[in-house]
């Protein structure tokens, strides 16, 4: 005797498009890496420290980068490699100055320079990295055109990185 069970036709229910579900062009997705890099250099842009107030007063031993170098007997060579340290510390000059003290762009564009460095395109299509953790990525944003690998990537991409919201 067969037990009389029906079969009920289930089907998996129909999701719900997001409202803002465009797809992001590449001249989008190419703006928004430059602005990105933009905003990266402009937040690792550190002004130089000048002068001995730089450290606060260095009347104390115990204060200043000096201590890190100082030796018990005294003896000259550590007082000087403690005055190079501290002159490397609070004279320090960043990128843009140095290649204006350098004055690369008198030479001639045909010397090998700094300014005159160039790297071929790659012949290799660029790396895909999840923007989340930095693993092989499977997905993208339908919002944005971000990667990201997996479900906990993409919630955390939703919830702070997302930049069409």
């Amino acid at each position: 005797m067969m037990l009389g069970t029906a079969k009920k036709d289930r089907r998996q229910p129909q999701r719900a498009a997001a409202p803002s579900a465009v797809i992001a062009d590449s001249e989008y997705v190419a703006r928004r890496v430059k602005r990105h890099l933009n905003d990266l250099e402009r937040t690792n842009y550190t002004e130089p420290t000048t002068g001995p107030s730089a450290y606060g007063e260095l009347d104390d031993d115990n204060k200043g980068p000096s201590a890190l170098a100082k030796d018990d007997d005294g003896s000259g060579k550590k007082r000087k490699k403690s005055m190079a340290v501290r002159s490397l510390l609070m004279y320090r000059k960043n990128l843009a100055t140095l290649l204006d003290e350098s004055n690369l762009s008198s030479q001639p564009k045909t010397q090998p320079s700094y300014l005159t460095a160039a790297a071929p395109p790659s012949r290799r299509p660029p790396l895909q990295l999840c923007s989340v953790c930095g693993y092989k990525p499977k997905y993208s944003c339908l919002r944005c055109g971000l990667k990201y690998c997996d479900i906990g990537c993409k919630t955390t991409h939703d919830d702070s990185r997302c930049e069409r919201r």
